[in-house]
């Protein structure tokens, strides 16, 4: 069996979780000697600080 390159984590909405899941296998991955990453190469609800668009999470 070959081992899992990758997870994506989806979710129906917005403020489902997707990130507190995200973090939670990434600290398990890690726990287990796993070398594991997170990015979130997209992100909703953004908004303008400075001129510059802006999301706490990504």
């Amino acid at each position: 069996m070959k081992t899992a390159r990758g997870i994506f984590v989806t979710g129906t909405d917005t403020e489902v979780g997707k990130t507190f899941v995200s973090c939670a296998l990434l600290a398990m991955l890690k726990r287990q000697g796993v070398k594991a990453a997170a990015m979130k190469p997209v992100a909703s609800g953004a908004e303008e600080v400075d001129g510059r668009w802006c999301n706490d999470d990504a």
